[in-house]
């Protein structure tokens, strides 16, 4: 049974919900990236491209359906949003720990890390409400 929830709950919900599609939005996008566009990007980025193994991709795509299903499910104050953050969350990390990235940044500077970490502590902190939000009851 749901216990009476705080309003912002909804708004942060749908907050994660619209980041999420964003997630979607990039994976597509990135996905239909031609030789050409590839092309367009610093050298840096040209090498990650093209060497984005088919685990990297699936690591991606499993991170932003499973955050984008995860987030509907908050909003909809289901309990099952709580495991779908946990796939996530583990998918980003596969995703962003692969050799050719941290090999890529231990040679051109760390920095390089500022965004997927960043991805990571969101996937954490969505995982973190989901959970505690679980335990308050707020989620069924």
């Amino acid at each position: 049974m749901q216990t009476p929830h705080p309003p912002a709950l909804r708004w942060i919900a749908l907050g994660l919900l619209i980041w999420n599609l964003i997630g979607v939005a990039m994976f597509v996008s990135q996905w239909r990236m031609d030789a050409q566009d590839i092309a367009q990007m610093p050298s840096t980025q040209q090498f990650l491209w093209t060497h984005m193994s088919a685990r990297v991709w699936i690591a991606y795509a499993t991170a932003v359906i499973a955050g984008t299903l995860g987030a509907a499910a908050l909003w909809r104050r289901h309990k099952v949003a709580v495991p779908l953050f946990a796939v996530s969350l583990l998918a980003l990390v596969i995703q962003f720990t692969n050799p050719v990235l941290l090999e890529t940044a231990a040679r051109e500077g760390y920095g390089l890390m500022a965004f997927p970490l960043f991805l990571i502590g969101v996937g954490g902190a969505q995982l973190w409400l989901a959970y505690r939000w679980r335990s308050k009851g707020w989620l069924a």
